[in-house]
């Protein structure tokens, strides 16, 4: 999960919240908890950040155990798609 995204033209930045919420074969999780709980920590993500990190990360997790398409097949669909396309230099 990420915020604040920006671009110069060039290149992208975004700050990394950590939290990375993972999906196999009907089996899910969130990891890296503890180290969004280190960026609030060293002041490079708010409390607030963190909670809404954390509350989207949940929310989604009630998704994927609701089986809901969008993210158990279509989005899956989608990055296979895009996959494979060839990828612009």
């Amino acid at each position: 999960m990420s915020c604040d995204a920006g671009s110069d033209g060039r290149r992208w930045e975004y700050l990394d919240l950590e939290l990375d919420l993972w999906w196999r074969s009907g089996e899910f999780g969130l990891v890296d908890e503890q180290e969004l709980e280190d960026e609030v920590w060293l002041g490079r993500a708010s409390h607030q950040q963190a909670n809404t990190a954390t509350s989207v990360a949940e929310g989604l997790m009630a998704r994927l155990q609701a089986k809901d398409p969008l993210l158990t097949r279509i989005g899956f669909e989608r990055l296979a798609h895009c996959r494979a396309r060839p990828t612009a230099l």
